[in-house]
């Protein structure tokens, strides 16, 4: 199946690899080969073992393409390779009355039906689990729970006889207790990670994962510690926010440090810096700690005519805000809409609920004409008759106007609605950053007509036809951005409140370990900037995270753009 001297390892990874039996624990630097020992670790093993006994498990679903793709062609048959979730679902679909997979959104489409119809939550769970149906929050649990059943426990054990577990680190408690279920202390149980990359502690992710796993199976340890990624200029910028073993090669351009004014200047100076210096898009990354940060990088971007993809946080389109304002247009130029795609207006009317939905759309005609003529009970009808007005109003606009007033019109459709939208908005909070996102869609509409020679009606349903997501910039949440990679990365917002976030739950240590791999991330260049003056004109504090020696000393400035 492929020569091993094609796949050479380094020595520390090679000791990895070739783990005989037991438990092991993998500590792998970033950028220090982890994917590939791991690898060599799958061959090396199913040259003595079936591959129904093995199993692998990544930190998503990408990972596990990846993880497939390298294994195929170097061993005849491939062994499990899954997520945890898809782990645990594979679980319950051996059991008795396996369940349906069904996603947030539909999940709290259920649950709002529910509270609407009992007054309480109380129950919901039972009536999920009654009807068959698991969600991606409960797959774990409920699979944990199946494994009760000696039968099912004795099946899913000789699967895992031979258990890899990668990014180990970020595993919470749940997830610990299923996988020891399937391979307990005394078995062969190969888990990979690095307790500097453990950034998941705000959804479980246990602190003590690693400590627990060395007590309970005593492994033998292995270390990598040589990056293959970051040059050592880069790694001294990480090792000064976290002391680490890991090594680069020698050399490497020095990081940027850069202070502007404001996020709006600081986003505008990272636009300059791709432009000038001919960056490809596609090689840059920039790594923002919350999705806060997003709206002034996202609006130089598309003022800049740079492609862009977000890689991690919530993109524009999936707003809620966003979706059900496009829901609206949607419907406008839609004669028969798909249940899913009205049910987005729900939040718009208080009392409609699913079946008060249906009754509308199953009246005959278009929907804004049963909105305005349909008495529906204990619905606010007149809230009703007003979105199926403005529904009415949105068609007749976009099927008149040129394609060159969409932008303009946009804004015009968008104040029309901000009486519709403004109580959805303060019921999700945070309203006037909201409605700010809501203000960005005319400049997509702008971007929208470069790329198409549609009519305007067509620009609600095609709004991101064309876009090629794979050349842009990927504007990405440092929690997306695990595992990747790029020659080009910017993480800027560097002050107190930002980064380190605020708020009394933050854990410092948890920010130093985000931070960290944010720097990890970079194969070539590393910019890092921060801004003196917030958004609302309030002086800002450097982060405590990096050493800041002042507005110029210290700092490499770069070129003039």
């Amino acid at each position: 199946m492929g020569g091993r001297e094609l796949y050479r390892l380094d020595p520390s990874q090679e000791q990895a690899a070739s783990h005989g039996r037991g438990a092991a624990l993998v500590l792998a630097g970033p950028g220090s080969g982890k994917t590939r020992t791991l690898i060599e670790r799958v061959v090396r093993l199913l040259e003595t073992e079936a591959p129904e006994r093995v199993t692998l498990v990544t930190f998503s679903v990408k990972a596990a393409g990846e993880m497939a793709a390298r294994l195929s062609g170097r061993v005849a048959r491939l062994p499990q390779i899954k997520t945890l979730h898809a782990l645990a679902l594979s679980l319950l679909m051996q059991t008795e009355h396996p369940p349906r997979v069904i996603d947030e959104e539909v999940e709290e489409g259920y649950r709002a039906e529910w509270q609407q119809q009992h007054g309480s939550e109380e129950g919901f769970e039972e009536w999920l689990a009654a009807e068959g149906l698991v969600s991606l929050r409960t797959l774990v649990p409920r699979a944990l729970a199946a494994l009760d059943d000696p039968a099912l426990l004795q099946w899913a054990r000789e699967r895992c006889e031979w258990l890899l577990v990668d990014e180990f680190q970020d595993t919470d408690a749940e997830q610990l207790a299923l996988l020891q279920k399937l391979c307990p202390p005394g078995g062969h149980f190969y888990a990979v990670g690095d307790a500097n990359q453990q950034i998941y502690g705000w959804r479980g992710a246990l602190p003590e994962v690693m400590e627990r796993f060395v007590e309970a199976y005593q492994p033998v340890v292995y270390r990598l510690s040589r990056s293959y990624r970051s040059p050592e200029s880069i790694l001294k910028v990480a090792r000064l926010v976290l002391p680490s073993p890991i090594a680069g090669s020698p050399g490497g351009a020095p990081p940027v440090w850069q202070v502007l004014d404001n996020p709006w200047a600081e986003a505008a100076w990272v636009v300059r810096i791709i432009q000038h210096e001919g960056f490809a898009p596609s090689e840059v990354a920039i790594l923002v700690r919350s999705r806060q940060q997003i709206g002034p990088i996202e609006e130089a971007l598309l003022k800049a005519g740079l492609p862009y993809a977000l890689v991690g946080g919530v993109a524009l389109e999936k707003r809620r805000e966003v979706q059900a304002f496009l829901a609206l247009l949607k419907l406008a130029v839609l004669d028969q809409p798909p249940v899913d795609l009205a049910a987005r207006i729900l939040p718009l009317v208080p009392g409609l609920g699913m079946a008060g939905l249906r009754r509308l759309l199953e009246a005959g005609g278009r929907l804004e004409e049963a909105m305005q003529s349909l008495k529906l009970p204990r619905v606010d009808l007149e809230q009703q008759r007003l979105v199926g007005g403005y529904i009415q109003w949105v068609r007749n606009v976009l099927q008149e106007i040129p394609r060159e007033a969409l932008p303009e019109v946009l804004e015009e459709l968008l104040e029309g609605g901000r009486g519709l939208l403004m109580g959805y908005l303060e019921k999700l909070g945070n309203a006037p950053e909201r409605w700010g996102r809501l203000q960005r869609l005319p400049l997509l509409a702008r971007e929208w007509l470069e790329r198409n020679d549609l009519e305007a009606s067509f620009f609600p349903v095609s709004l991101f036809l064309g876009a090629d997501a794979s050349e842009g910039v990927r504007l990405s949440t440092i929690h997306a951005a695990k595992g990747l990679e790029w020659p080009v990365v910017f993480i800027p917002g560097l002050v107190q409140g930002v980064f380190p976030i605020g708020g009394e739950q933050t854990s410092l240590e948890e920010e130093r370990r985000l931070l960290y791999v944010a720097i990890t991330r970079a194969q070539e260049r590393l910019f890092l900037s921060r801004f003196r003056f917030s958004l609302n004109g309030k002086p800002t504090q450097p982060s405590s995270l990096l050493p800041w020696e002042g507005e110029g000393d210290g700092i490499v400035l770069p070129k003039a753009a």
